[in-house]
């Protein structure tokens, strides 16, 4: 008999203050889209391999080819991703929770919650993966 996956918010809470580390995928440590791909794999059962460790543009235009995107106010789903960024070269994206909370790893923060409509006023994109849609 299979263990039921985790709930999406459970394996948050489970790594809220988890330290920045780049190309990080958990559990102990993460970077913004490494925290995506585990919270992917642990509530979906869905691996999907992080395009930043070999990456080339072949590879990155096929991850996000896995995606469609949508405008910021329309990513209210759970593992919905928002895209921003820091400042030039600094590309940031955050996970959608629920249609009120967004979830982000940051340096000098750590994995942390954040209201949802804070994030999406900040966002450049939307993306939604094509096999959640």
């Amino acid at each position: 008999m299979k263990c039921p996956r985790p709930a999406l918010s459970d394996l948050i809470d489970e790594v809220i203050s988890r330290p920045f580390e780049w190309l990080a995928r958990g559990p102990k440590k993460f970077y913004c889209l490494g925290l995506w791909l585990y919270l992917l794999e642990g509530s979906q059962g869905i691996r999907i391999e992080d395009p930043w460790e070999h990456p080339n543009i072949h590879v990155l235009r096929d991850f996000w080819m896995l995606f469609d995107s949508i405008p910021p106010s329309q990513a209210t789903r759970p593992l919905d991703l928002l895209f921003w960024r820091w400042g030039p070269g600094q590309p940031h994206v955050a996970t959608v929770e629920s249609d009120r909370w967004v979830v982000s790893v940051e340096k000098g923060l750590g994995v942390t919650r954040e209201k949802s409509n804070e994030a999406i006023a900040r966002a450049e994109a939307g993306y939604r993966l094509k096999v959640l849609a």
